[in-house]
């Protein structure tokens, strides 16, 4: 199930080597995400991590403002016992200036 969520991005990194024998090329958003307070023993936001199949995707965003606002493509898919989900795609949403009006591209 693919589906768009807008969030506050807190961070990026990127991995691209070998462990063992093993390739290893991804790029993991950190987001904030509201704890689940149904228990009454959390409140507030922790980060949440999403991966990207590519280190590609930490070129094209090393350079922006973080924390930033931005839209995801997600995508969910389940074993039947385990959902997974996958990062697809980033848009840093426009910023609107509190003090001139203007907004800053994306």
């Amino acid at each position: 199930m693919r589906f768009k969520t807008t969030v506050t991005v807190t961070g990026v990194k990127f991995f691209n080597d070998d462990v063992e024998g093993k390739h290893y090329d991804t790029t993991t958003l950190f987001v904030l995400l509201e704890l689940d307070e149904s228990q009454g023993r959390a409140k507030g936001m922790a980060a949440a991590e999403y991966k990207y199949p590519s280190s590609a995707m930490y070129q094209t965003m090393k350079d922006l403002p973080f924390p930033h606002e931005a839209e995801l493509v997600l995508n969910q898919v389940t074993s039947g016992k385990v959902t997974k989900t996958t990062l697809e795609s980033h848009r840093m949403l426009p910023v609107v200036s509190r003090q001139t009006g203007e907004v800053t591209k994306a």
